[in-house]
């Protein structure tokens, strides 16, 4: 017995481990929880489309919709990512700034639905949309700093 040693020697008492400790229990409830997830998901789209309560074109507004936030969502985390490996700190002033220039555009296009602007001209009403909101965040990022 090399490794074994009573206690109190100076050397280390080997532990035999068993199979059930050497699992990788982090992983295994992962992978559990994303499987469950999955099949929760498929199956509320799946009943969602067995009953009939929205249409094809709804659902590939849902997957538009979903896309395009997932985006928005996704160069927040980058803008997150950035700062803090720059500065070595969060700061998490960019979502206020990012709901700054939305709530601005969002007045914008409050106004132009009353007036028909947006459903005569989308395009360039969306084009001034962007434009507000990124003006807007620009100008508090500005008065921020």
């Amino acid at each position: 017995m090399a490794n074994a040693s009573t206690p109190g020697e100076g050397t280390p008492v080997a532990v035999r481990m068993s199979t059930f400790d050497r699992l990788p229990w982090r992983r295994m409830i992962l992978v559990w929880l994303s499987v469950a997830i999955a099949v929760f998901v498929i199956w509320g789209s799946w009943k969602t489309l067995d009953a009939k309560a929205y249409s094809g074109a709804a659902w590939r507004q849902f997957v538009i919709l979903g896309i395009a936030q997932g985006a928005i969502l996704a160069l927040i985390a980058l803008g997150y990512t950035l700062v803090y490996g720059i500065l070595r700190m969060i700061n998490f002033a960019h979502g206020e700034i990012f709901m700054a220039g939305a709530f601005g555009s969002y007045f914008f296009a409050a106004a132009y639905t009353q007036s028909g602007f947006l459903d005569r001209h989308p395009i360039p009403a969306l084009l001034i949309l962007f434009l507000t909101a990124i003006i807007t965040s620009v100008g508090i990022a500005v008065l921020l700093e």
